[in-house]
């Protein structure tokens, strides 16, 4: 980090299931432009939906990310964009059901600091 901006990372936000329910960690994502979400699948296939796309560079509204059981979707670039809230669900197959977190999955781009 230098000049108050971060380096960017790369997020992989896992989905699995656990006692019958449906799960992801980190449901919560607080990402800035170039930064880079690749969606695992542990032990169930799943789909994301994410409403909004242009949190991801090049990709159209709405967007569907089928990730089949033990695998990893393909990597999206963050966006630089305007708005800052994206959210989004996450179904899985093996149990039914869409993701339970604290709030709904969501993912958050933060402005560029000048």
């Amino acid at each position: 980090m230098s000049n108050g901006k971060r380096d960017t990372k790369k997020w992989v936000p896992t989905i699995f299931t656990a006692r019958k329910k449906a799960k992801i960690n980190p449901g919560y994502l607080t990402l800035i432009a170039g930064d880079t979400v690749r969606f695992n699948a542990i032990n169930t296939m799943a789909r994301i939906f994410i409403p909004d796309a242009d949190v991801f560079v090049g990709e159209d509204s709405p967007l569907v990310i089928e990730v089949a059981k033990g695998s990893s979707s393909k990597e999206f670039k963050v966006n630089k964009v305007k708005k800052s809230n994206f959210p989004y669900a996450v179904y899985c197959e093996s149990v039914n059901d869409f993701v339970e977190v604290e709030s709904p999955p969501e993912m958050i781009v933060e402005p560029e600091l000048s």
